[in-house]
This record gives C-alpha cells, sequence and structure tokens, in this order.
C-alpha cells in the first residue's frame, strides 16, 4: 500500500474498534491504514499482530497507543516519539506528571508531532458553544478512583480537558478534596473559576458556564 502506515498498541479499549472501522473499512483518512497491531488480546480484524510494542518500529508510519492503564503509556509512546513516528496517545495521556512531561519533553526534542486529547472535545454540542471568556465553568464526570486502569485518571480526563478548553490559560491555585462519593478539584485558569467534580454515579460529562 502506498498510504501511511498505522500501528496500534493495545486492544483492551473499545476504541480501538472504532479506529479500524475509520481507517480500514470506512477509508475516512484517505489511503491511511492500520496495518499492525501489538499486545493484543484479542482479534480486531487486523492480519499482523505482533507481541511488542516496539516491534511496530519499521512497519508502521505512525502508532496510536490506546492501552488502556495510562501507567504504560510513556514506556510505548517514547521509542516511537524518539524514532519520529508521529504518536496519538489515547486518553489519558499519562497517569503522574513525571510521564506525561516526559512524552511532551521527547516529543519536543526529537520534534516528532504527538497529540492526546479526550474526544469530547469535538463533540458538536461541545464544539457549537459560544466563544466567551466565562468567569467560571464547572465540569462533572464519572470516576472510579479504584479502577485498575490507574484509577481517577482513567476518565478523569474528559471534564478536565472540557473546562481547560473553556478556560485557557495559567493554571494556580489548584486544591482538591475527596467527599463522600465525590472528588473535587477547584483551580483557577487565567481569570476563569474552575470546578471539577467526579462522581461515581455520573454516567456523562456536564458542563456548568
Amino acid at each position: 500500500m502506498d498510504g501511511p502506515r498505522i500501528g496500534i498498541i493495545g486492544t483492551e479499549s473499545s476504541h480501538v474498534d472504532h479506529m479500524v472501522r475509520y481507517f480500514n473499512v470506512e477509508r475516512n483518512a484517505d489511503d491511511a491504514r492500520v496495518v499492525a497491531i501489538a499486545q493484543a488480546n484479542r482479534d480486531v480484524g487486523v492480519a499482523r499482530v505482533v507481541e511488542r510494542a516496539e516491534d511496530l518500529l519499521g512497519l508502521v508510519d505512525a502508532v496510536i497507543v490506546a492501552d488502556r492503564d495510562g501507567r504504560r503509556h510513556a514506556a510505548q509512546a517514547i521509542p516511537f516519539l524518539r524514532a519520529g513516528i508521529p504518536t496519538f496517545v489515547d486518553k489519558p495521556l499519562a497517569a503522574n506528571v513525571e510521564d506525561a512531561e516526559a512524552i511532551i519533553r521527547t516529543a519536543v526534542d526529537s520534534g516528532t508531532p504527538l497529540t492526546s486529547f479526550s474526544a469530547l472535545r469535538w463533540h458538536p454540542d461541545f464544539l457549537a458553544l459560544p466563544a466567551v471568556r466565562p468567569v467560571s465553568v464547572v465540569a462533572t464526570g464519572p470516576v472510579d478512583p479504584a479502577s485498575p486502569y490507574a484509577g481517577i485518571f482513567f476518565y478523569g480526563i474528559h471534564p478536565v480537558e472540557l473546562a481547560l478548553a473553556l478556560a485557557p490559560g495559567p493554571i494556580r491555585d489548584v486544591r482538591v478534596r475527596q467527599v463522600p462519593g465525590a472528588i473535587v478539584a477547584t483551580a483557577t485558569v487565567g481569570d476563569t473559576a474552575v470546578a471539577t467534580t467526579w462522581c461515581g454515579r455520573t454516567k456523562n460529562p456536564y458542563l456548568f458556564i
């Protein structure tokens, strides 16, 4: 094939099924195709499967790190960034500041394209919000601090990213507390007061501006 060859690391996430369908079935990205999978625990319809993430080096032109556990993302992404291979890290980017900084630093030092985000920022309802600078933003979403996929980091990105997209700027005065049934984080972002609440019973994120 002549188009970009994409590799995916990890198959636990249902996101992988959507990615394979998007590239290989619906062909929404011109000639780009998912050609190989690493660290697979199930069949996702891609013929070539390799055991280790680094086995994709030399086989692909871009890589998607889709492992559900953010604690493994730095080790999976950094070799590809060092090799100059554009990398998309599915949420979350990492599960601690040190790993996140290492991933970003490697991308900057090597000049390699890197992206990672919550897909909710592309939701039509969110994109339809008016362009304003709010005085305050409250975002809520589901969380399971006991999740085997790095606890709060697994779903925690969703409300945080929506809040920060609405209130860009330097972050300061961060405070986090756990209350019965929820975790609450507050901060000042630019000139905006931001509060993020993760509730175990909340199924979908909500925004209050």
